[in-house]
């Protein structure tokens, strides 16, 4: 039970934060980062601690637990989409969205990549 909390509570805490720290914040007065880049970025945080989550912790790259993430993570972003229609000063966009794809992909190919290196750094176990 210990385990499973420390392994979804950043998930859940990090999702919190998402959604509702950007609230009455004008993030398009950061004129030197995209907004896609911070979807991006965000998303493959994301992703990341879902990834783990899945996983148990950090083991090699499993399809099915990256699947579930995967589809955790982008129903996720879809969600705050949609969750952005109805707060006055956010707009929904797809784009937006891609973009989190986008960074769930990354944090798939960086998990993938790293487990790859684990493996040939431990001689191939």
């Amino acid at each position: 039970m210990y385990h499973r909390f420390q392994l979804w509570a950043p998930v859940v805490v990090y999702m919190a934060l998402l959604t509702f720290l950007p609230q009455g914040v004008d993030l398009s007065r950061i004129e030197r980062v995209s907004d896609k880049a911070l979807h991006v970025g965000a998303y493959m945080a994301l992703g990341g601690l879902t990834l783990r989550a899945f996983h148990g912790g950090w083991p090699r790259l499993r399809g099915r637990a990256a699947t579930r993430a995967a589809l955790l993570t982008l129903g996720y972003g879809a969600a705050d989409e949609l969750y952005q229609a109805v707060v006055p000063w956010r707009d929904p966009s797809v784009l937006d969205w891609l973009a989190d794809a986008v960074g769930m992909g990354l944090a798939i190919l960086a998990t993938g990549l790293g487990s790859v290196v684990k493996c040939r750094w431990n001689g191939g176990s």
